[in-house]
């Protein structure tokens, strides 16, 4: 994958993360953002399973962004 098409994908989830928290805030803790992951993740099998690229991609970016949040959160309450 060209470099330039991999920061696209960054600068698309960046901008889905800070989408999800301005709709929905943050995660009120760990077991509420995996729950958020699960339903995206079944969302992104849905998307691929009728064969929509463009609903899978979107859907991925979302999974992606969860999990990015997952771990951003993570990082802010264990700092190095």
């Amino acid at each position: 994958m060209p470099r330039a098409s991999f920061s696209g994908l960054v600068e698309a989830v960046y901008r889905e993360i800070e989408s999800g928290k301005a709709k929905h805030g943050e995660f009120t803790n760990a077991i509420e953002g995996f729950d958020v992951l699960d339903k995206q993740v079944s969302d992104l099998k849905m998307a691929n399973a009728i064969g929509s690229k463009k609903g899978t991609r979107k859907e991925a970016i979302q999974v992606a962004a969860v999990a990015m949040r997952i771990v951003m959160e993570c990082d802010e309450a264990n700092p190095a």
